[in-house]
């Protein structure tokens, strides 16, 4: 009964977890009829005495000291009772194990095995000490606790002090964290920001655009909301987008890496050993590409270390874009080059709206009427400010009790608070009102950095492994977890960021900080300040190796080391460098430690002997480290829940891995692992089990059937022959990632039909091995509520979403597909069949798909190497309403397309590799008994690509393609078109793509009525001789021409008049003597870009060759360039901003002076140039920005010096140059010395 007197004060959840142990059968039976049991009955009582004033200190410590520091004294002893308690049962354990492997008839009762190897074992000196131990400890900390409880009076602490929660209500229906992004009365705010982004009008190269307002005003979730929006946009206003998100610590290295993670896809790339060369990288990825980056919640000003990052990025094309969020207005004056945006706090009637979504989504209509008013008074508290808004909403929503509702509103906390701290308070108000269990597991939370973005399913073990989730007779501890952490999401404690992990508001983040008070602490270059409290500290967390160098050097020698019960290192940070700064013998004195991360750490195997002695770990990860097997010490860790071994070296699993009794999720994916042993079988508790990308695994063991508590189970991308036999009694299958089809009746499609309630998704792979089609039938999943798209999959209850359906070809038996297994399915929207191999039985490929049902809330299709001459009649059904992307890829027999025209909501098509493919005529738009009257009235995307037999592309009369915005028609060279066909049918058109194809195709299509056409590429097109061969449409902007080896000239008329820029790769015979290109007339140019030209240039440009109007000027791999010709240079008068790379042959810059006008100057990788001409820069009054980099034979700066003007000057990797501008030191440094900001960056 001692449990029920816990209430609600965060560190109840740690007496509540020492009651339930001491109340679980094996601790009951290791101490019963001993010394330990009278003493752990002394323990109880003085741990409930702690409990009843608890809830009244929780309030009284942040205005009263003494109540501060008595709850931190008492703090430790709760933690220290609740690990001794955890040490006698794991000792429990033990003794149990140790029976069970010397006794295999059971002919005695655990009790007396667990009892008799007690007593025998007292005998020994080594139990007999550790009894010793624990009844001295437990001596001690009553006694410790009895002193602090005679302090209570000295604070006048109340026992039973009430603590009103508010608790989750059945009524309210969904959880908001499961619903779309919402944002209320930012509909102006978002369209301005937009139209900043999209605009030229400010005349930067990079536009920095801040967004500033209050803490909570919304800054981030504006910027999401335009981020989104941008990215939704079919004809991409940018080529790169990255977020990043910055707080307190403004590094440059750090941010530049994280861009380049993204830039380049490289997760984790940035480390130390690379640093140095990350700038040149990093400005190499942006070279001629537009982009737009996000840096949030940037805290601090600071001018020379955002110069330095802003250099950064000046390879980047014009009219790239960085927004900055921020609560510092002299951060938006310092980094900002137009005027700040000012975020306002919301109207009183978008407040009500924000609140009503999250409080009245599903509730009946007179609950929300009736609370109107009484919510209404408590949203004016919030002064408009959406995360106040949320925070009480998320609140108030547990309890649709008007008589609590006027509590909060009476609430005098909000008293203390100006109005610019109003969230302030909501994040008090709404920390106080949570449910005990919840609290410790918000506080638990510190120990990630600020704005960590983590995984729902990582923090859930962690909690786990703490503690911290209460079981439930009914449930399992992964769905207590869930519900946790959806409750902790519903009232906005977790938001949900648009990479789909979750992160934490930089106000929440600091509450979690302050609550936790030391006891969780997250390490980086910026905190190492905070270690003169590590002594308090029990949760340890880390990304950098440095950082943990620290720790260990000025902790490691103290006894509270050895309190630690986390230590972490987050994935994110730099690489360990083969180091990890701590001995064996130092890690296995960590006696207490519940989790250990050395996630990517390198050089550790010496350390898994040790790690083996951690006998209350629960959570262990060593993923991406280079441990090639895992010792049979790991596998004595009776407590471990979590292994992780994900991207290790394995290649074998030892046989006592089923020992570890309480193991629940094993991550072996991307493993060498070839064979699994049938010893994992006996993990009865395994929850979950990721074999993904094993690659060698061929086969599971024979009794996974005895796995009987397995929810999930994701075997994608293995090499696996079949799914095990009885594998249906598997009976809490949630998630089974593919499904193998194999040769044997306990592994065939129609087994699915008796699996229940399984969800998420599915792959079924291999299903050329099905022998009968009519195995697979509609009837198996006819009760099922989440599949729409195919019916071969049994009585699969409420899966959802995705569904790909891979080796169709192996179907054997076509009546094993039968329709009315997904006919019913409500929630699958995307679908992906696909057949591999060459050899596909093309009549067996068409009856597999017309046995597939229509499944109505499909939004995705893929079809991929379907080998049938013709599609099923569903493909292309009207009540396909709510398809919007469809992808049909190498289905190289077929002849005719179905009639995809009549898919009402399909916005983007896809189709390649109809080898066979002749004609696409009426019968694509709409069929005969069709009445559609607008075939593709919502298609934005159409892409027809790798079609060698394609010659006519018939269009019907009318309004066809009215939405059409991108257009792409590549690889198909027999294709010509009839002008007149499609004259008119593409009035929404905005990029047309044109590659590989006739010249006929382009002339067809840019004779037609395009008025909206902006951007056009031509590429590989042998035929184009000249261009333009007839005037193009008039508001065309940027044209692309690519590949065309026979192009010699340009002509004078027919460009558009708003032409502005003009890129030309592989076009060698431009180059050739004496060729007019007549680009002087196109005076609306402002940016040109030459790239891969291998014929030998004497000279570029030629006199008159250029317009003057042009402002950028980029060349790029003109690798027989030989030199530049200044007097042609000093004719571009409009000229700001010029690039040289990859021109190898290039030895000079021009004798003449370069434009007068220009402001930037890039040289890079120019392998023989020797010298900068000093009479180059003689009338270059506006330069302010000079780049040199891997220019290895430049020698010096010129005689003549640089610039006055000059306020930036980077010099990388070049070998001469690099030593003479050593600041102070170098013989060229008198010449620069002048220059703001010099960066000399060595290899």
């Amino acid at each position: 009964m001692a449990e029920k007197v816990v209430d609600g004060s965060v560190l109840s959840a740690s007496i509540q977890v020492s009651f339930l142990r001491m109340a679980s059968r094996e601790f009951v039976d290791f101490v019963r009829g001993n010394e330990l049991d009278k003493l752990f009955d002394e323990l109880k009582k003085v741990l409930v005495s702690v409990s009843k004033v608890m809830n009244d200190a929780e309030i009284k410590q942040f205005g009263d000291d003494r109540v501060q520091r008595w709850l931190d004294a008492l703090k430790d002893a709760i933690y220290d009772a609740e690990d001794l308690v955890f040490e006698i049962y794991t000792e429990a354990l033990r003794c149990e194990m140790k029976i069970e492997e010397k006794s295999a008839t059971g002919s005695s009762s655990i009790f007396i095995r667990v009892r008799n190897c007690f007593l025998s074992a007292s005998q020994e000196d080594e139990n007999s000490e550790f009894c010793g131990m624990i009844e001295a400890k437990i001596i001690e900390l009553v006694r410790f606790i009895e002193e602090r409880m005679l302090e209570t009076n000295l604070s006048n602490l109340i026992e039973d002090a009430e603590i009103s929660t508010f608790q989750r209500s059945s009524e309210t229906g969904t959880l908001v964290v499961e619903e779309e992004f919402y944002i209320c009365g930012r509909d102006a705010d978002r369209e301005a920001i937009i139209d900043l982004l999209l605009s030229d009008k400010d005349g930067h190269k990079i536009s920095v655009i801040p967004i500033v307002g209050r803490v909570g005003i919304g800054k981030t979730a504006l910027a999401e909301l335009v981020y989104m929006d941008i990215g939704n946009m079919v004809n991409k206003p940018f080529d790169i987008k990255a977020w990043i998100t910055v707080g307190h610590n403004f590094d440059v290295f750090t941010i530049a890496g994280r861009i380049f993670e993204t830039v380049a896809n490289l997760p984790n790339w940035f480390d130390e050993e690379t640093s140095d060369q990350l700038q040149f990288k990093l400005k190499e990825s942006l070279e001629g590409k537009k982009f737009l980056f996000v840096l949030d919640n940037v805290c601090y000003p600071n001018r020379e270390k955002w110069y330095v990052l802003k250099s950064l990025f000046e390879t980047a094309l014009h009219g790239s874009k960085i927004i900055v969020t921020t609560r510092n207005r002299l951060v938006g004056e310092l980094m900002g080059n137009i005027p700040h945006y000012d975020v306002r706090p919301l109207s009183e009637e978008n407040s009500w709206r924000l609140f009503s979504k999250h409080v009245f989504n599903n509730v009946d209509p007179r609950v929300s009427q009736s609370l109107e008013e009484i919510g209404r008074q408590i949203l004016r508290k919030c002064e408009g400010i959406p995360l106040a808004v949320k925070l009480l909403a998320g609140l108030l929503r547990t309890e649709l009790n008007p008589m609590k509702w006027k509590r909060m509103l009476n609430d005098q906390s909000w008293a203390f608070f100006a109005l610019e701290d109003r969230c302030v308070a909501a994040v008090i108000s709404s920390y106080f009102y949570l449910p005990y269990h919840l609290k410790q597991c918000f506080a638990y939370c510190s120990i990630f950095p600020y704005g960590y973005r983590f995984k729902k399913e990582k923090l859930i073990l962690l909690w786990m492994a703490q503690d911290l989730l209460l079981p439930r007779s009914n449930k399992t501890l992964e769905e207590v977890g869930e519900e946790y952490f959806h409750d902790l999401a519903s009232r906005s404690f977790f938001c949900k960021s648009k990479f789909g992990d979750f992160t934490m508001h930089d106000l929440l983040y600091e509450v979690a900080k302050i609550i936790s008070r030391n006891l969780c602490l997250c390490l980086d270059v910026n905190s190492l300040s905070s270690c003169f409290h590590l002594f308090e500290t029990r949760h340890l967390s880390w990304m950098e190796n440095d950082t943990l160098h620290f720790v260990i050097r000025n902790l490691k020698c103290t006894f509270r080391f050895n309190l630690m019960r986390t230590l972490m290192r987050l994935d994110g940070g730099a690489t360990m460098n083969g180091k990890f700064w701590m001995q064996p013998m130092e890690l296995q004195n960590l006696k207490r430690l519940r989790v250990l991360s050395l996630y990517g750490v390198e050089g550790i195997e010496r350390f898994l002997d040790s790690i083996g002695k951690l006998k209350l770990l629960r959570y262990l990860d060593l993923s991406q480290t280079e441990i090639k097997e895992i010792p049979n010490t790991i596998c004595s860790l009776y407590n471990l829940q979590t292994l992780l071994l994900k991207h290790c070296n394995i290649s074998h699993l030892p046989n006592t891995i089923g020992n570890m009794k309480h193991l629940r999720h094993l991550d072996l994916s991307n493993t060498q692992v070839e064979e699994i042993p049938d010893a994992l079988c006996n993990l009865f508790d395994l929850h979950t089990l990721l074999l993904g990308s094993c690659r060698k695994l061929t086969c599971l063991p024979r009794h996974m059937a005895r796995l009987i508590n397995l929810h999930h189970l994701d075997i994608r991308a293995t090499s696996l022959r079949e799914i095990p036999p009885q594998f249906t009694n598997w009976r809490y299958l949630e998630i089974l990632s593919d499904f193998v089809v194999g040769t044997s009746s306990g592994s065939s499609v129609k087994v699915l039909g008796e699996v229940q309630d399984m969800h998420c998704n599915l792959c079924i792979r291999t299903l050329e091995k099905v022998v009968n089609v009519d195995d697979v039938s509609q009837d198996d999943l006819e009760d099922k509520k989440c599949i729409t798209d195919i019916e071969a999959l049994g009585e699969l209850r409420d899966m959802c979403d995705n569904l790909s359906i891979r080796s169709l070809e192996k179907v054997g038996n076509v009546d094993d597909v039968s329709q009315d297994d997904l006919e019913d399915e409500k929630c699958i929207t995307d679908l992906s069949l696909e057949w591999e191999g060459d050899t596909i039985d093309s009549q067996k490929a068409l009856e597999v798909l017309n046995r597939l049902p229509i499944l109505m809330d499909l939004e995705q299709l893929s079809i991929i190497n379907y080998g049938g001459i013709s599609f099923s009649s569903w493909v292309g059904e009207h009540s396909l309403s709510r398809l919007v992307y469809m992808w049909l890829s190498k289905c190289r027999n077929c002849c005719n397309l179905p009639p995809l025209g009549q898919l009402p909501s399909l916005k983007s098509l896809r189709i390649d590799g109809f080898d066979m493919m002749e004609s696409i005529g009426n019968e694509f738009y709409i069929s005969g008994s069709s009445t559609v009257s607008k075939p593709f009235k919502s298609l934005e995307k159409l892409s027809f690509k790798f079609m060698p037999r394609l010659k006519e592309w018939l269009c019907l009369e009318g309004e066809v393609f009215s939405q059409l915005k991108e257009l792409h028609l590549m690889d198909c060279p027999s294709l010509t078109l009839d002008t007149a066909c499609f004259i008119d049918s593409f009035p929404s058109l905005k990029y047309l793509c044109i590659s590989k194809c006739q010249l006929q195709v382009m002339a067809s299509l840019l004779s037609c009525q395009l008025p909206l056409l902006g951007s056009l590429y031509i590429g590989y097109c042998p035929e184009l001789e000249s261009f333009p061969e007839r005037r193009l449409p008039t508001n065309i902007h940027t044209i692309e021409i690519c590949g065309c080896e026979n192009l010699k000239s340009f002509l004078e008329e027919g460009w558009p008049r708003n032409l502005k820029s003009l890129s030309i790769g592989s076009c060698g015979k431009l180059f050739a003597p004496r060729m007019r290109w007549n680009l002087q007339t196109v005076t609306s140019l402002t940016s040109l870009d030459f790239s891969c030209i291998d014929e030998v240039v004497d000279s570029f440009p030629e006199g008159g060759q250029l317009p003057t109007s042009l402002t950028s000027l980029t060349l790029c791999r003109l690798r027989n360039l030989k030199s530049l010709n200044g007097k042609a240079f000093q004719q571009l008068t409009s000229l700001e901003e010029l690039s040289i790379s990859y021109c190898q042959q290039l030895r000079c810059m021009p004798e003449e002076c370069l434009p007068a006008t220009l402001s930037s100057l890039h040289l890079s990788c120019l392998d023989n140039l020797q010298s900068l001409s000093g009479m180059a820069f003689g009338q270059v009054a506006y330069l302010e920005k000079l780049s040199i980099s891997y220019c290895p034979q430049l020698l010096c700066i010129p005689e003549e010096g640089l610039p006055a003007s000059l306020s930036q000057l980077t010099i990388e990797c070049c070998r001469f140059l690099n030593p003479r501008c050593q600041r102070d030191i170098g013989e060229d440094w008198p010449m620069i010395a002048h220059i703001p900001s010099i960066y000399i960056i060595q290899y």
